[in-house]
């Protein structure tokens, strides 16, 4: 497993949540930390942030996605 997460609707087209990821390159050893995340859904698509602790720092990621369906 890559990730876990649980998540909350704090309003129709916002959520809220926090999860662990963990993962293992050839050669190192496992890295696992906890992240939180957050969640806007509107017209042009679901707008994904995650922020999670890294050695050394912190990570933040966008992720995008769109679907479009056709009628």
């Amino acid at each position: 497993m890559d990730r876990a997460k649980v998540e909350y609707a704090l309003q129709r087209n916002l959520t809220m949540g926090g999860g662990y990821g963990a993962s293992k390159c050839s050669g190192s050893a496992w890295q696992n930390k906890p992240f939180l995340t957050t969640t806007v859904n509107s017209r042009a698509g679901s707008f994904e942030f995650w922020l999670q602790r890294m050695p050394g720092g912190a990570e933040l990621q966008l992720r995008y996605q769109l679907i479009h369906a056709e009628r």
